[in-house]
């Protein structure tokens, strides 16, 4: 091997790298040699070391294969490393297909369907050389294919680059008239691309579940050949599972559940999106327009039909055929994608669990240990382990679990995964979505504020009896509302606005559309006189961009106008920005944006209203196909402002109660939220997110005209109580913020935007955590940076809950620890809490049966440890007097003690009371969990030889012969006696009541059972009858005094192990312990509280030279 091969195969490749989801890949190749050795010893060791090569497969490959340059690797070695601190591994054989010598049957076997057999090459197909597109926009003709697939996704070798690219659909790098332009794929071509592509598939194992929630069968039609006209176009219907990028499918008229990602060439559909965004508000998705610009999913969103969406409703003219152009089949659609989330989800760092399986190795070495010579060990230890290590105990651990997630479901929350809902009660900081979430899904109109030449009217409310034609025509005619099945659906923000002007919306037949020389449009009419407006082209709202617009056109007219509806902010920028007229290009424009229109903004947001701006721009008529090539920059643009249309969003009933308690259990609550921050804050005084007595600080970026450098302000917000808020704010003038005076004797609250955020996380990424510390509001969040938040909250050690929506939310949910949907659409399978009530009453609830749940793994590890170590004690004590438990003793312990109330123990409910503000300890290793086993251990085991010297001391006993293993003894039932009620005073002890769960008595089956073993236990200990003598193997005392002894010792005992439990532990120690500690995680933040008196120097982080507070307050 030369120096280059060895430095070449030990070098570290990366998949997707620079991306989130980067992992490590290296190549093997067989090695005879080591396989042969290897399978010498598994056969020598009887398969043993086989069945630990299946549970850690990489260790199979190290012993079997060498490491290999990766371009002839025969297997690979994925390494899937999350923070650096979890760390999968993948291993996978490498595919290699020759497409020029693949003959019918081989291709029948890779794509693994035996009816493809008689599949010919035609004459006018095109060679074997197939075109592969990769996730980075480049693409390769090959016809020799190398490929693995890691987590659902399959990855192909490329020369060119030297390493394995993702497959990615014909999105990435085609223009629009490319797409239009597509012929269609033949049979054989069709086939040639499932052998890149596989089936159109979302194939879930192991999951029947979600397997049934996203399989979708059936047939539909494709276009084998476009032909010179529609009457030479071939048609043929395929199965679902044959599609292939590239395929040019037919949508049908009503009824369609998408099969794939596919673009529509002409057409447009009303689109159910639910599945995927959680939001049930049907879309319009217009047909790609033909520009020789490249596809951008993100910009042509609105032409985009995505798998598992249900088509409402198909339109073009009369009876002509709607194309689509598939761009993404199987896990590479929105909704594979949506599922890989699911099956492989980003893992979660729960110290509980970690705890639990280094607890479980210790007591593992503890058993080997025993002293004895090394055969002996084993053989010994084979036997004592499953005494010291509990085979129950993983059942015993998801009994709390598994109560928990059934009482949920009775409350209508389902919850998909268990292992989370003892996350929950951990949790310290909840995010919640507004819209929807705090507040009603839909908005009540309140009115509009018209603007006439540059003047702002005053708020009208009762919009049809008045007469604004501008802004009432816009507002009938600027949305993406459609008729189906006669009544009207749509965006309910849209269906408010249009229902309030009064008139009829009608989609017109082919007949009327003649009137419009084009596509059947949907046509506005007012019931007051004839009026007739025409809805051309639609510009689908973005919210990147925060508008949507639409080319509109009257009956009698010649002329184009545009009518642009969006975020205030949005809308001015593209407005003519004051009174009077100017001149470009010949035509003439009226400044249209009102001096005073900021000030009405701040009045009406402030109030809690939400208000969009509504603007038109009218230009003559040009030819139809020219207006579909227009790009909406170019027709968005020097627009004239109709006036403020202002809605009104309420406070669902239930929210403020719950922020109120949540409060109160010291939870960090955050609110993320697509609207204006003004409105956010309003919200947020009204529920109690912000109260009345903190500080409002606005923190932003900006740059000093006279330094290049950013500066990070802080501008105290006008604290103006919200008509149905009470407070006293103190307001702070300018020298009172930059000193740290006054405003510092109250908490504080910062409130950001979006933008800002992302330029705090580039400019200022060491200001992160002080701002996350105090943040109450994000508004005007996109989808990623709500994700953001959330990750750099659980990188300051919060436990996060997110409670939305809608699909703002989707990413946030599936980052936070515990993400709550309180929408049932298909979506909510990105969380794993799906709450039936649209509400946040959930969020406490799941709180509280997380705790319950929590506490009860912990007490049930606690009670099952201590159960194997005080029977292992048993064991080895009488081991040591050539005695030991009999056969029957062991399965009376473990079946009718141990099992009985492990089955039962978890069935205590969550305490009735408010929720406390610490959550219990999810630590196994710390020192309080630590010094309760050792106090209960050391009791357990001190009462059982203080039993038998007792017994020692009675002039009826005698030893027994040392020289052979004797049950029948009197050490025997010292020892058994006793233990079995300290597996009962156990199960007493470690059920934990308030303030996590309800009293021990109010748990029936498990008190009940207490009190019954009690009986039984008693019943053997003083009268046991001659069979259970006999069946136990005792040597009974000759006289009663000692079994009374016995029971005396037992009460003794749990008096002492329930105040070693209760007080020393759960009061002393833990209170030592907390005066001890300096970083207490509580409402603070994990900061200390400021002081009261606060000086310049302890309010630096307000004060910095380069962070300055700006502000116009007055008094």
């Amino acid at each position: 091997m030369s120096e280059n091969e060895f430095s070449s195969y030990n070098e570290i490749y990366y998949l997707n790298e620079g991306e989130e989801d980067e992992m490590e890949i290296y190549g093997y190749e067989s090695s005879p040699t080591r396989t042969t050795v290897t399978w010498i010893c598994i056969i020598l060791s009887f398969g043993i070391l086989r069945l630990i090569f299946h549970w850690y497969n990489h260790w199979m490959l190290y012993c079997t294969h060498q490491k290999c340059s990766l371009k002839f690797a025969e297997t690979v070695l994925i390494l899937d490393k999350y923070q650096g601190c979890h760390t999968t591994y993948y291993v996978k054989t490498v595919t290699r297909i020759n497409l020029e010598k693949l003959s019918p049957e081989d291709v029948a076997v890779v794509c693994n369907d035996l009816n493809i057999k008689n599949v010919t090459r035609a004459a006018n197909d095109a060679g074997s050389v197939v075109r592969i597109y990769f996730s980075d926009g480049s693409f390769v003709d090959e016809n020799y294919l190398v490929r693995i697939k890691v987590k659902e996704l399959t990855y192909v070798w490329y020369d060119k680059k030297n390493q394995f690219c993702k497959l990615a659909g014909i999105e990435k790098s085609v223009t629009k008239t490319d797409l239009h332009n597509l012929p269609g794929y033949s049979k054989y071509q069709q086939l040639i691309k499932r052998i890149i592509y596989s089936k159109n598939e979302i194939d879930v194992k192991n999951q029947k579940q979600l397997a049934n929630t996203v399989r979708t069968e059936g047939n539909i039609t494709v276009c084998r050949s476009i032909g010179k006209s529609k009457h030479d176009a071939i048609y043929e219907d395929i199965s679902i599972s044959d599609l292939v990028p590239g395929d040019i499918i037919v949508i049908p008229r009503t009824g369609f559940i998408v099969p794939c990602d596919a673009v529509l060439l002409f057409g447009h559909c009303i689109v159910n999106e639910s599945m995927l965004t959680g939001e049930s508000v049907p879309v319009t998705k217009t047909a790609l327009p033909y520009l020789n610009t490249p596809y951008n999913e993100v910009e042509d969103v609105s032409h985009t039909l995505y798998c598992g969406t249900h088509v409402m409703q198909a339109r073009y003219y009369a009876d002509e055929i709607i194309h689509a152009v598939v761009l993404r089949t199987g896990f590479l659609t929105a909704k594979g994608n949506l599922v890989r989330s699911i099956l492989f989800p980003l893992p979660h760092d729960f110290k509980f669990d970690q705890d639990t399986y280094k607890f479980v190795w210790i007591l593992a070495i503890v058993a080997m240990s025993n002293g004895d010579p090394l055969f002996e060990n084993i053989i010994d230890s084979l036997d004592i382990i499953t005494i010291v290590v509990p085979p129950a105990l993983p059942a015993a651990l998801s009994v709390g679990k598994y109560y928990a997630q059934n009482r949920l479901q009775k409350q209508k929350i389902s919850c998909i995964n268990a292992s989370v809902i003892n996350v929950s009660g951990s949790v310290n900081c909840v995010c919640f979505d507004k819209t929807g979430t705090l507040t009603e899904d839909g908005l009540d109109l309140y009115g509009v504020i018209p603007v006439n030449n540059g003047l702002l009217g005053e708020v009208i409310t009762n919009i049809q009896t008045n007469f604004f034609t501008n802004l009432k025509e816009a507002m009938a005619s600027c949305h993406s509302l459609t008729l189906i099945n006669g009544v009207i659906s749509g965006d309910p923000l849209d269906v408010k606005m249009f229902e309030a002007t009064g008139w009829i919306l009608d989609e017109t037949e082919i007949m009327d559309a003649i009137k419009y020389d084009l596509l059947p449009p949907t046509v506005v009419k007012s019931p007051a006189d004839d009026q007739e407006i025409g809805i051309i082209h639609q510009f689908q709202f973005s919210s990147r961009l925060q508008r949507m617009s639409v080319i509109t056109r009257h009956l009698i007219s010649k002329q184009f106008t545009i009518y642009c509806k969006g975020s205030p902010e949005m809308i001015i920028s593209l407005c003519t920005p004051e009174s009077g007229l100017y001149y470009k290009q010949n035509e003439c424009y009226l400044f249209s944006v009102p001096t005073d229109l900021e000030t009405e903004l701040e009045k009406q947001t402030e109030e809690g209203y939400r208000v969009i701006a509504i603007a038109y721009r009218t230009f003559p008529a040009i030819d139809i196909i020219k207006l579909r090539k227009l790009h909406r920059d170019d027709v968005e643009c020097n627009l004239t402002l109709a006036g403020l249309i202002i809605f009104e969003n309420k406070l669902k009933p239930q929210t403020s109660y719950i922020i109120s308690d949540l409060r109160q259990a010291k939870m960090k609550i955050v609110m993320l939220t697509g609207d204006n921050l003004q409105t956010a804050i309003c919200v947020a005084k009204e529920c109690g997110i912000i109260a009345g007595s903190e500080s409002i600080i606005n923190v932003s970026v900006s740059k000093n005209n006279g330094i290049n450098k950013s500066q990070l302000m802080y501008t105290p917000c006008k604290n103006k109580s919200p008509k149905y808020v009470q407070q006293n704010t103190k307001i702070f003038s300018i020298s009172n913020i930059e000193l740290g005076l006054g405003i510092g004797s109250v908490n504080r609250k910062y409130v950001l935007t979006g933008h800002m955020w992302s330029a705090i996380r580039e400019l200022f990424p060491h200001k992160v955590n002080h701002i996350l510390q105090h943040a109450a509001i994000f508004a005007r969040m996109s989808a990623d940076q709500k994700q953001q938040v959330i990750q750099e909250l659980q990188a300051m050690e919060f436990y996060v809950a997110m409670c939305g929506d809608g699909a703002n939310d989707c990413g946030a949910l599936k980052t936070a620890d515990v993400g709550i949907s309180l929408s049932e659409a298909e979506s909510s399978v990105a969380s794993p809490f799906t709450s039936h009530q649209s509400d946040i009453t959930c969020v406490p609830k799941i709180i509280k049966e997380g705790r319950t749940a929590l506490v009860t793994s912990v007490g049930l590890f606690k009670f099952m440890i201590l159960y194997s170590l005080v029977e292992f004690f048993s064991s080895v004590w009488l081991f040591t007097h050539r005695s030991a438990l009999s056969d029957f003793e062991f399965l009376f312990i473990d079946v009718f003690l141990i099992v009985v109330f492990a089955f039962f123990f978890g069935q205590t409910k969550p305490y009735r009371g408010p929720l406390v503000p610490t959550p219990p300890s999810s630590s196994l290793l710390s020192t309080i969990p630590l010094m309760s086993i050792f106090f209960q251990f050391f009791l357990m085991g001190g009462m059982q030889i203080l039993s038998e010297l007792i017994v020692k001391q009675f002039k009826w006993y005698r030893g027994e012969n040392e020289l052979f293993l004797n049950y029948n003894t009197y050490d025997n039932y010292a020892i058994y006696t006793i233990s079995q009620f300290q597996y009962i005073i156990l199960a007493i002890t470690f059920s934990v009541g308030q303030p996590y769960r309800e009293p021990i008595y109010r748990n029936t089956y498990f008190f009940l059972s207490l009190v019954i073993m009690t009986a039984v236990s008693v019943f053997i200990t003083v009268y046991p009858p001659m069979f259970l003598v006999e069946l136990f193997s005792f040597k009974l005392p000759p006289t009663l005094y000692f079994r009374y002894v016995v029971i005396s010792l037992s009460i003794i005992t749990f008096v002492i192990s329930v105040v070693l439990e209760s007080f020393v532990v759960n009061y002393v120690l833990t209170k030592i312990l907390i005066q001890k500690n300096t970083k207490v995680h509580d409402i603070n933040y994990h900061i200390k509280k400021p002081s009261k008196d606060l000086t310049k120097s302890s309010f630096e982080h307000l004060s910095e030279i380069e962070v300055k507070c700006y502000g116009t307050m007055k008094s």
